[in-house]
């Protein structure tokens, strides 16, 4: 087995989305993050890489099936929330102040207001760079 990076080969095609959830409202809400570069580490044998491979052919790979090691995401581009539920007012409200918290205070004050990280997925669009690391 050899260690390879994988990055995406164009800029703006990493997409993040991070699921939440808050049992006293008994609401979702996804938070999709765009980032322009980033870079993993994967582990795997000739198979795995070739499967890779034939992915970074101009498709979607969906990296979180697989079992990488992430290494950074840089300069966040573009940010969507969106909750479960009817749009309302009660909607629009939790949005703003669900954003309010995330701006000011990060994560962590999202899970002082009683979100709980669920899962997430992450995304790379287009050609991948696969690359042998020592």
């Amino acid at each position: 087995m050899k260690t390879y990076s994988i990055e995406p080969a164009s800029k703006k095609s990493i997409e993040i989305i991070e699921t939440w959830y808050n049992e006293e409202l008994d609401r979702h809400v996804q938070v999709t993050d765009i980032w322009r570069w980033g870079r993993w580490y994967i582990t795997a044998d000739e198979k795995t890489i070739d499967e890779l491979r034939g992915a970074s052919e101009g498709t979607t790979l969906v990296l979180s099936d697989y079992d990488v090691e992430f290494d950074y995401v840089d300069d966040g581009v573009g940010r969507w929330i969106d909750f479960s539920g009817e749009e309302d007012e009660e909607t629009e409200a939790l949005q703003e102040e669900f954003e309010q918290i995330l701006d000011d205070e990060g994560w962590m004050g999202i899970e002082d207001a009683g979100w709980e990280y669920e899962d997430s997925e992450t995304y790379i669009h287009g050609e991948l760079i696969l690359e042998e690391v020592e």
